[in-house]
C-alpha cells in the first residue's frame, strides 16, 4: 500500500466524526458474555475482562445477574460449569475503567435473574459506585447524542426472574430453596 493506493479511503480516516446524531445512528462496539475468558459452557469468568473490554474501546458490556448463595448478587453464565464472579467487583471495575480511553457513553446490558432483594442491592451498588456517571433520569431523544452524553453510564435491562422467589442459582443450575 502507498499514498497513491490506500487500503482505506482517506476521508474515512478522519476521526472528527459527527457525534451529534442520535445514539441509535451509530455502530456501538459491544461485547456479549463479557465475563467469559473462554468456552461458554466450561470456561472461566473474570472481572478483569470488563476492564480490558472497556480499555479496548468497547462501549456496551453484558452483565448476567443471578442470586448468590450469600445474598450477594453474582455474575455467571447460567446453567453451565462457568464459575461465578462478584457483581459488586464487576461494577467497581466498570467504574474504574469506563472512561479511561473514551468519554463516549457506556451501556450496561443487564440480564437479570435476581429476586427483588438482590435486584435492590444491584440498584444500590450502581448508585453508590457510579455516582454522577449514572444516567438516572429519562432524556428526550434529541439529548441522546454521543457528543452530549459524555461520561455517562446507561443501563438497559432484561428481567428473566422466575415468579417464585424461592429459586436461586446453585453450582450448575437453579434449585428450589426449602425455607422450613
Amino acid at each position: 500500500m502507498s499514498e497513491d493506493n490506500p487500503i482505506v479511503a482517506p476521508n474515512k480516516l478522519d476521526l472528527s466524526d459527527d457525534m451529534e446524531q442520535p445514539l441509535a445512528h451509530y455502530f456501538i462496539n459491544s461485547s456479549h458474555n463479557t465475563y467469559l475468558t473462554g468456552h461458554q459452557i466450561t470456561g472461566k469468568s473474570s472481572v478483569e475482562i470488563y476492564r480490558q473490554s472497556l480499555l479496548a474501546g468497547c462501549r456496551c458490556v453484558e452483565l448476567d445477574f443471578w442470586n448468590g448463595r450469600t445474598e450477594e448478587p453474582i455474575i455467571v453464565h447460567g446453567y453451565t460449569f462457568v464459575p461465578e464472579i462478584s457483581a459488586r467487583e464487576v461494577l467497581e471495575a466498570i467504574a474504574e475503567s469506563a472512561f479511561k480511553t473514551s468519554d463516549y457513553p457506556v451501556i450496561l446490558s443487564f440480564e437479570n435473574h435476581c429476586n427483588p432483594r438482590q435486584q435492590a442491592k444491584i440498584a444500590n451498588y450502581c448508585r453508590d459506585i457510579f455516582g454522577d456517571m449514572l444516567l438516572d433520569r429519562p432524556l428526550d431523544s434529541h439529548q441522546l447524542e454521543p457528543g452530549t452524553i459524555s461520561f455517562i453510564i446507561n443501563m438497559r435491562s432484561v428481567s428473566r426472574l422466575r415468579e417464585d422467589p424461592g429459586y436461586h442459582r446453585s453450582g450448575i443450575g437453579i434449585e428450589k430453596i426449602d425455607r422450613d
